[in-house]
């Protein structure tokens, strides 16, 4: 018995979505994206969503807007993917790593307002393995939330958030990202910006065509040099269909949560990920490798790699222990029950839990 970490959810209706959009000959920017960012909005609660080809180019793009420059400093979490950080360092910012809360591992609020300077210009919460960070609302400085494993309906609460929607997430478009912002001057400049700062797309300049008898939709203006960041309609066909499943996908990875909360007498929360800490983690790993189900480190703290170093990361200790012992476990939608008990089974087997 094989078992993934995670494993997407696509089924012959995604598959027809994307043939369908390959068969009409429109394959970008075209009334596929359109009907998902207006669905996912919609889903989510926010006023304008924008669809990107990645969540790290949309936190990109958010930084930009923000004017976070050379000189400024960022405060993120050392316990997360290197997107959080590296878009920082991208835009010529300063990535300042703060701690993580014991009971969450989301960003620690207390420990960011400690490492505030005149130069923090942003803090960037993640919603670690699915768990909303808390403690910061009405915050001393700007907050962008990095929801790349978060998407829960009615969630966003007015702060711009971006989101992943990657081929491992709860829901996917392949490879994908959404912004979501209540502000709509912000909405018209991430929607320049994903189409190289030109003020009218594709599908307007031919919707303009269709309806005016002079030339004047073919023409454009470049406002602003922006980037190539668009989002495919194949993929935003695949999306829309996940997006119409998501509740029943998230029900069934909560259910799953459930079974391995009660079978290993854990409190997990969260649904993307289901993170242990375990005492021995390499002897772990090897003894589910064994057993063929494929585990995961979620993660290890960016502030000890390469890239990283060199910037600051004082008194991470809880970041350092999670660090040192997490592993993530399978959990997608399509487990099965006999996966779960067999999972459950081998953990058992080799696990100590910290």
């Amino acid at each position: 018995m094989k078992i993934n970490l995670t494993k997407p959810s696509i089924g012959q209706k995604e598959i027809k979505a994307a043939t369908d959009v390959l068969k009409s000959g429109w394959l970008i920017r075209g009334k596929q994206t359109a009907a998902l960012e207006a669905e996912f909005a919609k889903y989510m609660g926010a006023k304008y969503a924008i669809a990107t080809n990645g969540c790290t180019m949309a936190l990109y793009l958010a930084l930009k807007r923000m004017g976070i420059k050379q000189g400024d400093e960022v405060i993120v979490p050392s316990l997360t993917w290197s997107a959080t950080a590296s878009v920082v360092v991208n835009v010529g910012a300063t990535p300042v790593f703060a701690d993580i809360k014991k009971g969450t591992w989301c960003l620690d609020p207390a420990d960011v307002k400690r490492k505030i300077t005149k130069k923090t210009k942003l803090v960037i919460p993640v919603h670690y393995a699915g768990r909303f960070a808390t403690g910061f609302e009405n915050f001393p400085v700007p907050v962008l939330y990095d929801s790349a494993h978060r998407i829960e309906k009615g969630d966003f609460n007015g702060t711009t958030s971006c989101y992943s929607l990657y081929a491992v997430k709860n829901m996917t478009t392949v490879r994908g990202g959404m912004i979501l912002t209540d502000n709509e001057e912000d909405a018209k400049w991430f929607m320049m910006a994903v189409h190289g700062g030109i003020a009218k797309d594709t599908l307007s300049r031919y919707k303009g065509a269709e309806k005016q008898n002079d030339a004047s939709s073919f023409y454009y203006e470049v406002e602003w040099p922006g980037w190539n960041f668009d989002m495919t309609d194949v993929e935003a066909a695949i999306g829309r269909v996940q997006l119409k499943k998501l509740p029943k996908l998230n029900a069934k990875r909560n259910t799953i949560v459930k079974k391995y909360n009660k079978a290993l007498g854990l409190k997990n929360t969260g649904n993307h990920l289901y993170p242990v800490l375990v005492k021995d983690r390499d002897k772990f790993l090897v003894g589910l490798k064994a057993a063929e189900i494929h585990c995961g480190i979620h993660y290890l703290p960016l502030h000890q790699m390469k890239a990283y170093k060199k910037y600051a990361a004082k008194n991470l200790t809880n970041t350092e222990f999670i660090g040192a012992h997490c592993v993530s476990l399978p959990l997608y939608a399509d487990l099965s029950r006999s996966e779960v008990e067999y999972v459950i089974k081998q953990v058992k087997k080799y696990a100590r839990f910290e």
